[in-house]
């Protein structure tokens, strides 16, 4: 039996705008509510410690692949990261069956603990136990929800329905799902006992997963299956829907393991500002912030001086990307939605990366690289490579490349070809042509590299040769 973490990487970039936005939603953007750090990286690094024996899996849009990637190599991590890409947003129904199945045809016992990227927890040790019990049901063929114990009656969140003998940590038949309930409901389940929210933490073996689309949402199962065996446009033809209301709302072999985790989504202002260190007038700020008569309020500047007078219950945000300022307890998706009408650009899902958005420069054993720009279908990088050093022999599935030199010279194999070039001169990699760069002078070598495909990370490679001891024959390169 093999055990893997699948961490669910997405979003639109809405709940925290304008924090996150459309090219790095809130799993990427760093918190000082979660160490500092990407709500991603602080996944990883919890799934390490609690579920130590298990491989890790992302799933996100291509769209966001450098971005994760860019996360395993700021842990040096880059080894281990596995990639599964949705080309479409179809919801969690889909995103999991498709990380289901890619498990499922490696080892027909395969167990999976699914996870969003974005969440917050507390309480690492109970969350371990609990875990620890969803796998030992899952091993018994059910489906393990865990059920987070609510401090609050919340309207937001689903619940989950159980006995109410159900003790701490013990994996419990789960007798309904409830969406999103009434205020005066939300507080009966609240005093009842039996009802937890519905964190979308899960844990299954792949192949009951399987059967449960088999039996609850068989069209979904034939476009998924359909879309790994090669039909590039199947995966399109799924409903967009989540897990919930595709599978677990009607599959009967599901438990809830409960537990208080001091949990959180992550999913509003409002939330930040909850788990923020206010003052004794509760005012919470990040940057450089003057506050004078405010209470009860959120500021976050950027990096010009902010200064706030008169104001309470008010949450205000100031980055590169926009301004938000509003009330507590307002809904920001429907000031978003206005935003996108009269303003299209501030929410344009296409938009080219910017420049306080991208990756850091990765240091590779040849040298260095920096990513310049990025959109949707292409990719600009600056390359150095040291003196007397070279990258892998290598090859590309799913993009081409244009490179010119800028500083130094370089020896390029292309295919059966060897080719000296000097500053000024370009070449262009063809899509599945072996190639590698060297630097035979004593001089940094520097070339400008723009990739045009369809998948445009590193870990559309197939390394051929490598001087540094790297993994061949399909591994990142570079």
């Amino acid at each position: 039996m093999t055990l893997t973490s699948i961490i669910l990487a997405g979003g639109g970039g809405s709940r925290l705008w304008p924090l996150s936005t459309p090219t790095r939603p809130k799993p990427f953007i760093d918190l000082a509510e979660a160490g500092g750090q990407s709500l991603l990286h602080a996944t990883l690094d919890r799934m390490a410690r609690c579920l130590p024996q298990a491989s890790r899996s992302v799933v996100c849009s291509p769209a966001l692949a450098p971005l994760v990637e860019t996360c395993f190599a700021e842990r040096g991590d880059t080894d281990q990261l596995r990639l599964i890409l949705e080309p479409e947003a179809r919801n969690t129904a889909p995103a999991i069956l498709l990380a289901t199945l890619t498990c499922l045809a490696e080892d027909e016992n395969a167990v999976l603990a699914v996870l969003p990227a974005d969440h917050l927890i507390q309480a690492e040790a109970t969350f371990q136990r609990a875990l620890h019990n969803a796998v030992a049901a899952a091993e018994t063929g059910k489906i393990a929800l865990l059920g987070i114990v609510p401090t609050k009656p919340e309207t937001g969140y689903g619940y989950i329905e159980t006995d109410p003998g159900a003790a701490p940590l013990a994996a419990t038949p789960v007798i309904q799902f409830v969406e999103k309930p009434q205020p005066a409901q939300a507080q009966r389940y609240l005093d009842s006992g039996r009802f937890f929210w519905n964190a979308g933490m899960f844990v299954f073996q792949a192949r009951t997963m399987v059967e449960a689309f088999r039996q609850c949402r068989p069209d979904l199962l034939e476009a998924v299956a359909a879309y790994r065996q090669g039909d590039g446009n199947a995966f399109a033809r799924c409903e967009s829907i989540s897990i919930d209301y595709a599978v677990m709302e009607h599959y009967p072999e599901t438990v809830v393991v409960p537990a208080d985790l001091g949990w959180c989504d992550v999913g509003s202002w409002n939330a930040l500002h909850d788990l923020a260190q206010a003052d004794r007038h509760g005012n919470a700020v990040h940057g450089q912030v003057t506050l004078h008569d405010c209470a009860n309020s959120y500021v976050r500047g950027a990096e010009k001086p902010v200064l706030v007078m008169g104001v309470q219950d008010t949450i205000l945000v100031d980055t590169d990307a926009g301004l938000l300022v509003m009330r507590k307890n307002r809904d920001l998706k429907a000031g978003l939605a206005l935003a996108a009408r009269n303003h299209q650009p501030v929410l344009d899902q296409g938009a080219t990366v910017k420049p306080d958005e991208q990756p850091r420069q990765e240091a590779r054993p040849w040298g260095r690289f920096q990513v310049l720009n990025q959109s949707t279908n292409s990719k600009t990088k600056r390359i150095e490579i040291d003196p007397g050093q070279r990258t892998s022999l290598q090859r590309h599935q799913h993009r081409e490349e244009q490179w010119v030199v800028v500083e130094g010279r370089a020896r390029v194999v292309k295919g059966s070809d060897t080719l000296n070039l000097k500053p000024g001169d370009s070449i262009r990699i063809n899509r599945g042509e072996s190639h590698r760069i060297e630097n035979p002078g004593t001089e940094v070598l520097v070339i400008i590299e723009v990739q045009i495909g369809s998948l445009l990370i590193e870990a559309d490679v197939v390394r051929l040769k490598d001087d540094y001891g790297r993994a061949v024959s399909g591994q990142a390169a570079l």
